[in-house]
């Protein structure tokens, strides 16, 4: 109870320093007045991959800033240890300072639909990234269409498999929403091919990559000799080229299509561990998701249900051009 006390202290002092009460709206030279918003960008977990949703949020206000248009002041975390609750406590805190606008990919839709519902109540718009809460009074979602991303990692992998033989597949609880379409459009595609079936499928809870490790040992050494293919939907394919580099596979003695650009897994495609990996461009989902806000609040502009952010396998040549700064060890 004390460390939980404590975390929720440690995150309100945190969101206070980052966002405290309303500021009288700055004039420039010429007199005009420039409107001043704080929006909260909300990470399901603190790590690389979400690093850079927080960057498209910081340029998007940057070019707002340089414009002379529009101050803002980004907040951009996820909580200590991934899940809902963290989240939510993050989000009351968000509405109880007078946050202007949030910006969230829910760790569990379910849970976190009263939160967005409580925001926008109260007058802060929500815009859900990553993973779509459509039951809720979200203003709009900006993201990957997660079924037509299970249905593109499942195409790459069946046909480096010659559309034939047994494959294991490896997601995030399915309680978030994207995962369980991921998975969904990954079987549905794999379904489609009468030489192929998926051997097994393994959710992981909790985002602790240890347990993420462990499950994807004991399923490999279970299946070794029956899969020939491998998929990961999403950012924990680190785990992935390390099991390859264990048992001393490439990717030509057994397929692997991971998920996202963590440096670790575009690494791995470069050391030849994993064949591709299926590239969202999450950089948008903060800076599209901050123009929504600006554009919602200060010119009346409702934006469309969904505004989709596009990707792409990334192979050795792609991951060798574009990830010039990922050294394989």
């Amino acid at each position: 109870m004390k460390k939980l006390t404590a975390l929720v202290l440690a995150l309100a002092l945190a969101l206070g320093t980052a966002a405290c009460g309303k500021k009288e709206d700055p004039k420039p030279t010429g007199g005009q007045e420039v409107k001043q918003y704080k929006f909260g960008i909300i990470y399901t977990a603190n790590n690389a991959f979400w690093d850079k949703v927080g960057d498209g949020g910081l340029a998007k206000a940057a070019e707002y800033k340089e414009a002379g248009k529009y101050n803002i002041e980004i907040y951009a975390s996820g909580p200590q240890t991934t899940g809902a609750p963290g989240q939510i406590q993050m989000m009351e805190d968000m509405i109880s300072q007078g946050y202007d606008g949030i910006i969230i990919s829910c760790a569990d839709t379910s849970a976190l639909q009263p939160s967005i519902d409580a925001a926008v109540e109260a007058g802060i718009p929500v815009v859900c990234m990553d993973t779509e809460v459509p039951d809720s009074k979200r203003l709009c979602f900006v993201g990957t269409d997660n079924y037509n991303f299970g249905v593109a990692v499942a195409e790459e992998l069946a046909k480096l498999c010659d559309y034939k033989g047994g494959v294991l597949v490896q997601y995030m609880d399915p309680a978030m929403l994207a995962m369980a379409e991921r998975a969904s459009g990954f079987r549905d595609t794999i379904g489609k091919y009468s030489d192929m079936n998926i051997i097994f499928e393994q959710a992981d809870t909790g985002g602790d990559m240890t347990a993420i490790a462990s499950n994807l040992e004991t399923m490999v050494a279970k299946y070794e000799k029956e899969f020939v293919g491998y998929a990961m939907l999403y950012a924990a394919g680190e785990q992935a080229v390390n099991v390859w580099r264990q048992y001393e596979w490439t990717c030509e003695d057994k397929v692997c299509v991971l998920s996202d650009d963590m440096p670790t897994i575009i690494a791995g495609v470069k050391e030849g561990l994993a064949n591709c990996t299926l590239v969202q461009d999450q950089f948008q989902w903060g800076y599209e998701g901050v123009r929504i806000l600006v554009e919602y609040l200060a010119e009346g502009v409702t934006p469309p249900e969904f505004v989709e952010t596009k990707g792409y396998a990334c192979y050795i040549e792609e991951a060798n051009a574009n990830y010039p700064e990922v050294e394989v060890n």
